[in-house]
Protein backbone atom coordinates (compact mmCIF):
# COMPACT_ATOMS: atom_id res chain seq x y z
CA UNK A 1 0.00 0.00 0.00
CA UNK A 2 1.38 3.29 -0.82
CA UNK A 3 2.20 5.99 1.69
CA UNK A 4 0.11 8.98 -0.12
CA UNK A 5 1.71 12.18 0.33
CA UNK A 6 0.75 15.54 -1.91
CA UNK A 7 3.04 17.12 -3.88
CA UNK A 8 0.63 19.72 -5.84
CA UNK A 9 -0.94 22.55 -3.92
CA UNK A 10 -4.44 23.98 -2.85
CA UNK A 11 -6.05 27.30 -3.71
CA UNK A 12 -7.53 29.11 -1.51
CA UNK A 13 -9.95 32.33 -1.72
CA UNK A 14 -9.18 35.95 -0.79
CA UNK A 15 -10.43 38.16 1.22
CA UNK A 16 -13.33 38.93 -1.07
CA UNK A 17 -14.36 35.39 -1.66
CA UNK A 18 -12.70 34.84 -4.87
CA UNK A 19 -9.79 32.41 -5.98
CA UNK A 20 -6.15 33.79 -6.23
CA UNK A 21 -3.46 32.76 -8.82
CA UNK A 22 -0.22 32.06 -6.21
CA UNK A 23 1.76 31.58 -9.84
CA UNK A 24 4.02 33.99 -11.75
CA UNK A 25 7.11 33.35 -13.85
CA UNK A 26 9.57 34.35 -10.99
CA UNK A 27 7.68 31.56 -9.14
CA UNK A 28 8.85 28.93 -11.65
CA UNK A 29 12.04 27.08 -11.06
CA UNK A 30 14.79 28.59 -13.29
CA UNK A 31 15.22 24.64 -14.76
CA UNK A 32 11.66 24.91 -15.40
CA UNK A 33 11.82 28.40 -17.12
CA UNK A 34 14.61 27.34 -19.33
CA UNK A 35 12.61 24.13 -20.74
CA UNK A 36 9.42 26.55 -21.49
CA UNK A 37 11.95 28.82 -23.18
CA UNK A 38 12.96 25.85 -25.27
CA UNK A 39 8.96 24.79 -26.05
CA UNK A 40 7.94 28.66 -26.87
CA UNK A 41 10.74 28.89 -29.73
CA UNK A 42 9.56 25.25 -30.88
CA UNK A 43 5.80 26.95 -31.35
CA UNK A 44 7.17 29.85 -32.85
CA UNK A 45 9.56 28.49 -35.04
CA UNK A 46 6.04 27.51 -37.63
CA UNK A 47 3.35 29.01 -36.06
CA UNK A 48 4.62 33.01 -34.73
CA UNK A 49 1.96 34.91 -36.80
CA UNK A 50 -0.90 32.36 -35.55
CA UNK A 51 -0.55 32.65 -31.76
CA UNK A 52 -1.86 35.00 -29.35
CA UNK A 53 -0.47 33.78 -26.35
CA UNK A 54 0.62 31.03 -24.75
CA UNK A 55 -0.32 29.97 -20.97
CA UNK A 56 1.71 26.91 -18.16
CA UNK A 57 -0.31 25.40 -16.03
CA UNK A 58 -0.15 22.12 -14.10
CA UNK A 59 3.43 20.82 -12.27
CA UNK A 60 5.34 23.13 -14.20
CA UNK A 61 3.41 26.31 -13.60
CA UNK A 62 3.42 25.32 -9.59
CA UNK A 63 6.59 23.32 -9.44
CA UNK A 64 5.68 19.93 -8.49
CA UNK A 65 6.65 18.26 -11.59
CA UNK A 66 8.50 15.20 -11.39
CA UNK A 67 11.34 13.99 -13.80
CA UNK A 68 10.16 11.28 -16.19
CA UNK A 69 6.69 12.21 -15.56
CA UNK A 70 5.26 15.04 -15.78
CA UNK A 71 3.82 16.62 -18.51
CA UNK A 72 3.86 19.97 -19.75
CA UNK A 73 0.25 21.40 -20.02
CA UNK A 74 -0.22 24.40 -22.16
CA UNK A 75 -2.83 26.20 -23.20
CA UNK A 76 -2.74 28.55 -26.43
CA UNK A 77 -4.77 30.95 -27.40
CA UNK A 78 -4.41 31.32 -31.39
CA UNK A 79 -5.93 33.81 -34.34
CA UNK A 80 -6.28 31.13 -36.72
CA UNK A 81 -6.43 27.09 -36.21
CA UNK A 82 -3.06 25.23 -35.33
CA UNK A 83 -1.76 21.86 -36.78
CA UNK A 84 1.13 20.17 -37.11
CA UNK A 85 1.69 21.26 -33.24
CA UNK A 86 4.63 19.65 -31.53
CA UNK A 87 4.17 16.40 -29.23
CA UNK A 88 6.96 16.70 -26.63
CA UNK A 89 10.50 18.15 -26.31
CA UNK A 90 13.94 17.24 -24.77
CA UNK A 91 16.03 18.78 -22.56
CA UNK A 92 19.40 17.52 -21.29
CA UNK A 93 18.31 13.71 -22.53
CA UNK A 94 14.47 14.03 -20.68
CA UNK A 95 11.56 13.87 -22.70
CA UNK A 96 8.64 15.70 -21.83
CA UNK A 97 5.46 14.97 -23.09
CA UNK A 98 3.38 18.69 -24.44
CA UNK A 99 -0.60 18.53 -23.66
CA UNK A 100 -1.73 21.75 -25.54
CA UNK A 101 -5.23 22.94 -25.00
CA UNK A 102 -5.93 25.57 -28.01
CA UNK A 103 -8.78 28.19 -27.23
CA UNK A 104 -9.82 31.60 -30.15
CA UNK A 105 -9.41 34.84 -29.41
CA UNK A 106 -13.03 34.31 -29.52
CA UNK A 107 -13.32 31.34 -27.29
CA UNK A 108 -11.37 33.69 -24.31
CA UNK A 109 -14.58 35.29 -24.48
CA UNK A 110 -16.92 32.34 -23.76
CA UNK A 111 -17.26 31.57 -19.85
CA UNK A 112 -19.99 29.24 -20.27
CA UNK A 113 -18.52 27.10 -23.10
CA UNK A 114 -15.30 27.24 -21.60
CA UNK A 115 -15.36 27.21 -17.62
CA UNK A 116 -13.60 25.00 -16.67
CA UNK A 117 -10.50 26.04 -19.03
CA UNK A 118 -11.32 29.68 -18.07
CA UNK A 119 -10.85 28.48 -14.59
CA UNK A 120 -7.59 26.76 -15.26
CA UNK A 121 -6.19 29.89 -16.88
CA UNK A 122 -7.18 32.35 -13.95
CA UNK A 123 -6.71 30.42 -10.77
CA UNK A 124 -3.27 28.50 -11.57
CA UNK A 125 -1.74 29.46 -14.80
CA UNK A 126 1.46 31.75 -16.15
CA UNK A 127 1.26 33.62 -19.54
CA UNK A 128 5.15 32.75 -21.15
CA UNK A 129 4.37 34.26 -24.22
CA UNK A 130 2.27 37.10 -25.76
CA UNK A 131 0.47 39.79 -23.81
CA UNK A 132 -1.31 37.90 -21.35
CA UNK A 133 -5.37 37.33 -21.38
CA UNK A 134 -5.64 36.64 -17.92
CA UNK A 135 -7.05 39.85 -16.37
CA UNK A 136 -9.83 39.46 -19.52
CA UNK A 137 -11.56 37.17 -17.41
CA UNK A 138 -13.93 37.42 -14.42
CA UNK A 139 -12.84 36.26 -11.18
CA UNK A 140 -13.93 32.81 -9.96
CA UNK A 141 -15.50 32.38 -6.53
CA UNK A 142 -16.24 29.07 -4.15
CA UNK A 143 -19.85 28.59 -4.36
CA UNK A 144 -21.67 25.65 -5.41
CA UNK A 145 -22.16 26.89 -8.70
CA UNK A 146 -18.93 26.90 -9.49
CA UNK A 147 -18.49 23.78 -8.17
CA UNK A 148 -21.32 22.71 -10.37
CA UNK A 149 -19.09 23.14 -13.57
CA UNK A 150 -16.64 20.59 -12.42
CA UNK A 151 -16.85 16.25 -12.51
CA UNK A 152 -20.27 16.13 -14.36
CA UNK A 153 -18.91 14.12 -17.61
CA UNK A 154 -17.38 11.44 -14.99
CA UNK A 155 -19.66 8.38 -17.36
CA UNK A 156 -17.75 9.91 -20.53
CA UNK A 157 -14.67 10.25 -19.50
CA UNK A 158 -15.68 6.46 -18.42
CA UNK A 159 -17.01 5.53 -21.76
CA UNK A 160 -13.83 6.87 -23.64
CA UNK A 161 -11.39 4.86 -21.19
CA UNK A 162 -13.03 1.31 -21.99
CA UNK A 163 -13.60 2.36 -25.86
CA UNK A 164 -9.61 2.82 -26.41
CA UNK A 165 -9.04 0.01 -24.30
CA UNK A 166 -10.98 -2.07 -26.32
CA UNK A 167 -9.27 -0.92 -29.41
CA UNK A 168 -5.98 -0.30 -27.45
CA UNK A 169 -5.38 -2.35 -24.94
CA UNK A 170 -1.64 -2.21 -24.76
CA UNK A 171 -2.75 1.50 -23.27
CA UNK A 172 -4.07 0.14 -19.86
CA UNK A 173 -1.27 1.58 -17.67
CA UNK A 174 -1.49 4.91 -19.32
CA UNK A 175 -5.46 4.79 -19.44
CA UNK A 176 -5.80 3.61 -16.15
CA UNK A 177 -3.74 6.43 -14.84
CA UNK A 178 -5.74 9.06 -16.66
CA UNK A 179 -9.08 8.34 -15.84
CA UNK A 180 -8.33 7.95 -12.01
CA UNK A 181 -6.51 11.44 -11.89
CA UNK A 182 -9.86 12.52 -13.91
CA UNK A 183 -12.16 10.64 -11.15
CA UNK A 184 -10.13 12.03 -7.99
CA UNK A 185 -9.92 15.73 -9.76
CA UNK A 186 -13.96 15.50 -10.41
CA UNK A 187 -13.80 15.10 -6.96
CA UNK A 188 -13.69 19.13 -6.58
CA UNK A 189 -17.18 19.20 -6.97
CA UNK A 190 -18.21 17.54 -4.24
CA UNK A 191 -15.68 19.95 -1.46
CA UNK A 192 -14.96 23.03 -3.25
CA UNK A 193 -17.68 25.30 -2.32
CA UNK A 194 -17.57 23.73 1.63
CA UNK A 195 -14.47 23.41 2.00
CA UNK A 196 -13.71 26.68 -0.10
CA UNK A 197 -10.53 25.34 -1.78
CA UNK A 198 -9.80 24.07 -4.66
CA UNK A 199 -6.84 21.66 -5.63
CA UNK A 200 -5.63 19.19 -8.80
CA UNK A 201 -3.00 17.19 -6.09
CA UNK A 202 -4.68 13.52 -6.25
CA UNK A 203 -3.45 13.41 -2.72
CA UNK A 204 -5.18 16.80 -1.56
CA UNK A 205 -8.18 15.51 -3.41
CA UNK A 206 -8.68 12.38 -1.14
CA UNK A 207 -7.86 13.92 1.99
CA UNK A 208 -11.32 16.40 1.22
CA UNK A 209 -13.05 14.08 -0.14
CA UNK A 210 -13.09 11.46 2.87
CA UNK A 211 -13.81 14.49 5.38
CA UNK A 212 -17.23 14.83 3.85
CA UNK A 213 -17.57 10.81 1.91
CA UNK A 214 -15.77 8.77 4.63
CA UNK A 215 -17.46 5.86 3.33
CA UNK A 216 -15.75 5.98 0.40
CA UNK A 217 -12.19 6.37 1.76
CA UNK A 218 -11.31 2.45 0.63
CA UNK A 219 -12.60 3.35 -3.37
CA UNK A 220 -10.72 6.88 -3.08
CA UNK A 221 -7.51 5.03 -2.01
CA UNK A 222 -7.46 2.63 -4.67
CA UNK A 223 -8.09 5.28 -6.92
CA UNK A 224 -5.02 7.56 -6.41
CA UNK A 225 -3.08 4.09 -6.05
CA UNK A 226 -3.93 3.27 -9.59
CA UNK A 227 -3.39 6.92 -10.67
CA UNK A 228 0.30 6.66 -8.90
CA UNK A 229 1.63 3.36 -9.65
CA UNK A 230 -1.65 1.25 -11.63
CA UNK A 231 -1.38 -2.20 -11.23
CA UNK A 232 -5.33 -2.73 -12.53
CA UNK A 233 -5.74 -6.00 -15.44
CA UNK A 234 -8.26 -4.62 -17.87
CA UNK A 235 -11.04 -6.63 -16.34
CA UNK A 236 -9.95 -5.13 -13.13
CA UNK A 237 -10.59 -1.35 -14.12
CA UNK A 238 -13.98 -2.24 -16.42
CA UNK A 239 -15.24 -3.73 -12.94
CA UNK A 240 -14.11 -0.61 -11.15
CA UNK A 241 -15.10 1.55 -13.39
CA UNK A 242 -18.73 0.46 -13.60
CA UNK A 243 -18.97 -0.19 -10.31
CA UNK A 244 -17.33 2.60 -7.91
CA UNK A 245 -16.73 4.94 -10.99
CA UNK A 246 -20.31 5.51 -11.84
CA UNK A 247 -21.35 5.66 -8.41
CA UNK A 248 -19.33 8.58 -8.19
CA UNK A 249 -20.69 10.28 -10.67
CA UNK A 250 -24.51 9.83 -9.53
CA UNK A 251 -23.36 11.35 -6.07
CA UNK A 252 -21.97 14.37 -8.37
CA UNK A 253 -25.17 14.38 -9.58
CA UNK A 254 -27.34 14.28 -7.09
CA UNK A 255 -25.32 16.62 -5.26
CA UNK A 256 -26.56 19.03 -8.26
CA UNK A 257 -30.24 17.95 -8.70
CA UNK A 258 -30.74 22.00 -8.24
CA UNK A 259 -28.44 23.30 -10.43
CA UNK A 260 -29.25 22.44 -14.22
CA UNK A 261 -25.94 20.71 -16.21
CA UNK A 262 -25.07 22.68 -19.05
Amino acid sequence: MLELEPKGYVLKINQQGFFDNPFTWDTISSQSQTILKKVVDMLLEDHKGNIDSIYVRGSFANNSRVDNYSDIDLIIIDMDPLVNLPSQVVYNNDTFRLDIELLSTEDILNRDKYFVTHFLLKTQSVCIYGNSRLNDILEFNASKQTASHFGRNIPKLIMKAKAVLLQKPEQLTGITQWIARAILRAGNALFLDKAKVYTRDLVYCYRYLIQYYPEYEPQLRVLVEQAITPTFTQKELFNFLDDFGLKFAEEIEKYFTDIPKL
